[in-house]
């Protein structure tokens, strides 16, 4: 009796077993090019011209199907000027270079979706990360902050910080590597954190550095964005050809790996930094997935498609864009005829709108392709 009852146990983990095995097997999607169901080549885009201005920009985000936002350098007068797309006028100078209220040591803006009341600006020299209404700010001629918030000093310049609720956001830890060698023990790549609105002190910053045995940041970014239907966070990533998918918990709850199947591996680059820099092994480059739009549906993000080639910037490749659901449904493959950099897609997707220049020594352009 003892003996039935223990295989009955001994059968019922097994099944329970194989029930989250197929769980797991159903949550990862590996696809191909063949995998969407349209296929579309666009090319010969239409270049949009706006009055002259000193400034040299280096990113175009389309708003509310009519308000352009330039991100200029950092050397420029303004960092962030809009324009109209109907008059091609300039409507507002926003944002100086300094250390005083308002003023940016650094500036990164991105661009959710056309149809947001808001865009973000982010700035690694002072930790904080800013809600700005366009509406106010056109209304104002100044730069409309709603919201400020100063975030942990240990997550990854180059990837976007993700609010997710009115207190909280979530962020990618720069010292993560999901790498069996080189990695610095730590358990997960993303963290939810408290909107705290005291300022960093620079203290913290340069004792985080003492914690981790290897720099990983140079090939560990990622792209954070969240759906605005449900808390589900995307996590896109910049070196392989993956995205993986979050609950609110931040559990992984799909995983669409493809088209090219990456194969990555690193080592230690030779510097005379106090701590060892890792980097792609045989001096490779690994490019996947980098900006993105979306709609109340879609999801329409950059792919660079560079597994182990080169990548020349002043020789930058066309890319192809890939269109998802929120679901992770693979709905269309774009395939364009030159480098783009940043998308936006107006209100009824008609047109895709984009960066793109051929090298970074040129001046990047505004254009539009007919979709």
């Amino acid at each position: 009796m003892k003996y039935l009852g223990f295989l009955f146990v001994v059968g019922f983990l097994i099944i329970m077993g194989g029930c989250e095995s197929k769980e797991r097997d159903s949550n990862f999607n590996s696809f191909s090019r063949d995998s969407f169901k349209q296929h579309v080549k666009l090319s010969n885009p239409e270049e949009i011209l706006f009055e002259e201005t000193l400034n040299d920009p280096s990113a175009f985000f389309l708003m509310h199907d009519s308000v352009v936002v330039v991100q200029n350098q950092m050397h420029c007068d303004y960092i962030i000027e809009l324009f109209s797309l109907n008059s091609k006028k300039l409507l507002a100078q926003l944002a100086t270079k300094g250390s005083g209220p308002d003023e940016f040591n650094s500036c990164y803006c991105y661009v959710n979706s056309n149809s947001d009341s808001l865009f973000y600006l982010k700035d690694d020299g002072s930790y904080s990360f800013m809600f700005v209404n366009l509406d106010s700010t056109l209304k104002s001629q100044k730069l409309y902050i709603q919201k400020r918030f100063h975030y942990n000093p240990e997550l990854h310049y180059y990837v976007e910080i993700c609010p997710v609720d009115n207190q909280h956001y979530v962020g990618y830890h720069m010292w993560y590597l999901n790498d069996s060698t080189y990695n610095n023990n730590l358990p997960n790549a993303l963290t939810k954190y408290y909107m705290d609105i005291k300022n960093i002190e620079s203290s913290n910053v340069q004792n985080s550095m003492s914690k981790y045995r290897y720099f990983v940041a140079s090939v560990n970014d990622v792209h954070l964005f969240k759906n605005p239907l449900n808390k589900q966070i995307w996590m896109a990533d910049a070196h392989r050809d993956r995205i993986d998918i979050y609950n609110d918990s931040l559990q992984v709850v799909k995983t669409l790996s493809g088209p090219d199947n990456y194969s990555i591996k690193y080592s230690l680059q030779k510097s005379n930094s106090p701590i060892p820099f890792i980097s792609f092994e045989g001096e490779k480059s690994y490019r996947s997935y980098s900006n993105w739009t979306f709609t109340d549906k879609y999801i329409y993000i950059i792919y660079e498609g560079i597994n182990g080639g080169i990548y020349n910037i002043e020789d930058l490749q066309p890319v192809e864009v890939f269109k998802f659901d929120w679901n992770g449904n693979l709905i269309c493959n774009y395939m364009l005829d030159r480098h783009v950099s940043t998308l936006s897609v107006d209100s009824h997707e008609k047109y895709l709108y984009c960066t793109s220049r051929k090298s970074f020594k040129d001046t990047p352009q505004f254009i539009r392709y007919k979709l």
